[in-house]
């Protein structure tokens, strides 16, 4: 599965996966695309698969370290940035535009494309509200309609349930790709 940026201005894939090696190796490999391409990459992830990205990247050949000095390679707690954008338990459009809007808009250079990653929707999903995780899927659609980058997000498959469930068939109704372990299942 190709994870090559379309001539569309948004991509938005979402990945379900059923181990940490299966979400580290197609994030390697989603970053390390990113960079081929002069892409910047931010990764908004937990800590612990921060780490496991950064140690995957070395062992690959790309300094991480040294990608963030060069601003290719933004790494940002997922957390951390739930707590700017969340407001009474659901993300806050506003907020969210001030926050991710101005950052991506700032972040490269004009024409420049962005490849994303984001795991705040399955930390939302895993603590019970799946709502909130719907609803910044949406946001980042809304945010993708004027900024040019690709956007993959990112759910352990033992969260999701079964394929033809309401609330997995939601998630793949706001993404224009769905993965599951490293292979396209539709676009």
């Amino acid at each position: 599965m190709s994870l090559q940026p379309t001539t569309k201005q948004f991509e938005h894939l979402v990945q379900f996966y059923s181990s940490e090696e299966v979400l580290v190796s197609l994030l390697a490999d989603y970053c390390i695309k990113g960079f081929n391409l002069n892409e910047t990459c931010i990764v908004i992830a937990t800590d612990e698969h921060v780490s496991k990205l950064e140690s995957k990247l070395l062992i690959l050949g790309f300094d991480p370290y040294d990608l963030i000095n060069e601003e290719r390679f933004v790494v940002i707690d997922a957390h951390v940035m739930l707590s700017h954008i969340m407001q009474d338990g659901m993300p806050n459009p506003k907020l969210f535009e001030e926050v991710l809007g101005n950052m991506f808009a700032g972040i490269s250079a004009p024409g420049q494309k962005i490849r994303a990653f984001g795991e705040m929707v399955a930390i939302l999903w895993q603590g019970g509200n799946e709502r909130a995780a719907i609803m910044l899927e949406k946001l980042w659609n809304n945010l993708g309609k004027n900024r040019n980058f690709m956007l993959l997000c990112s759910y352990p498959a033992s969260i999701m349930g079964r394929p033809e469930d309401k609330p997995y068939l939601l998630i793949c109704d706001e993404h224009s790709q769905v993965i599951e372990n490293g292979l396209q299942v539709n676009s």
